[in-house]
C-alpha cells in the first residue's frame, strides 16, 4: 500500500537505495534550475518546503519555486543518477553544478565529501613540509627526544609523516 502511494506521489523506487543526484526543472521552461544530492524523498521536499515557507537556507531557490507555481507551472524532478555512495553522489553533484552553473539557483558548487576534503588537506600539508635537513635545525631538544621515542629518530618520524601524507593524498599505496 505504501509503495503504491509513493509511486502515485511521484517517488521512484530507484531512489530507495543509496544516494541519488537530481535536477529540479521548471515545467514551463523545461530549464534545470537546481542540482541536488539526496536520499529517500529529498528531491521532492524542496517544493513542499518552499510553499510552506520552510526553505530558509536558499532563498533564491525558494523564490524560484514559488514564482513557477504562481505562474501556473510545477516543479519536475529528474533523477540523473541513483544507487550511489554518498561520496560518489557528491562528486556527480559537483560536476553537474560546474557544467550547469549559469542557470542554477544552487548556493555553492556542491558539497565536498570528508574523504575528498582529507585528500586536499593532505596535499596542502605536503606542499608545506620542508625537507628534513631544514626542518631538524628548528626542532627543540625536547621534541627531538619525543620524536626519538616514537619512531627511533627524528629522521624516521619525518619520513613516516611524509609517507603518511602521501598515502592520504593518494600519491602512494
Amino acid at each position: 500500500m505504501r509503495r503504491k502511494a509513493s509511486i502515485r506521489a511521484g517517488y521512484s523506487e530507484a531512489c530507495t537505495e543509496g544516494y541519488y543526484v537530481y535536477f529540479l526543472i521548471c515545467s514551463l521552461t523545461k530549464q534545470i534550475f537546481y542540482v541536488g544530492k539526496g536520499k529517500g524523498r529529498r528531491a521532492w521536499s524542496h517544493k513542499r518546503d518552499a510553499v510552506a515557507g520552510k526553505e530558509e537556507s536558499n532563498y533564491v531557490k525558494s523564490a524560484r519555486i514559488n514564482k513557477i507555481i504562481k505562474d501556473g507551472g510545477d516543479i519536475q524532478v529528474f533523477i540523473f543518477d541513483s544507487n550511489l555512495s554518498e561520496t560518489n553522489a557528491f562528486i556527480v553533484e559537483r560536476s553537474l553544478i560546474r557544467i550547469l552553473r549559469d542557470t542554477l539557483t544552487n548556493m555553492s558548487g556542491g558539497t565536498v565529501s570528508s574523504i575528498e576534503s582529507n585528500i586536499e588537506r593532505a596535499k596542502i600539508l605536503l606542499s608545506r613540509v620542508i625537507p628534513y635537513d631544514q626542518w631538524i635545525v628548528s626542532v627543540s631538544p625536547e621534541h627531538i627526544k619525543l620524536l626519538t621515542g616514537w619512531n627511533g629518530s627524528p629522521k624516521n618520524w619525518h619520513e613516516s609523516f611524509v609517507k603518511s601524507l602521501e598515502k592520504l593524498a593518494g600519491l602512494r599505496e
